[in-house]
């Protein structure tokens, strides 16, 4: 926003067109991909998935009693309890 001297609203407008491009190009990737590296990038795919999960809803590591913990708390502890 300060860089560009623009309001939040078209900052983060950029930024979710940014991710989706590149979403694009993983899933792109991934289809095209050789089998042999197949592994590796679906390594890759999963790691952006990770970030994408944790971040998605602002800064999960820096205030994690928002969404993301609830996340984190419902898909694995949680299920874990169960068994």
């Amino acid at each position: 926003m300060r860089e560009a001297n623009v309001s939040e609203e078209i900052a983060r407008k950029h930024i979710r067109t940014t991710i989706n491009d590149t979403w694009n190009k993983i899933n792109h990737e991934f289809i095209t991909q050789s089998p042999l590296l197949h592994p590796y990038v679906k390594y890759t795919v999963n790691t952006a998935r990770v970030a994408h999960f944790i971040y998605k809803h602002g800064d999960g590591f820096g205030n994690q009693d928002r969404e993301t913990r609830a996340q984190v708390l419902s898909k694995l502890i949680e299920p874990l309890k169960l068994n």
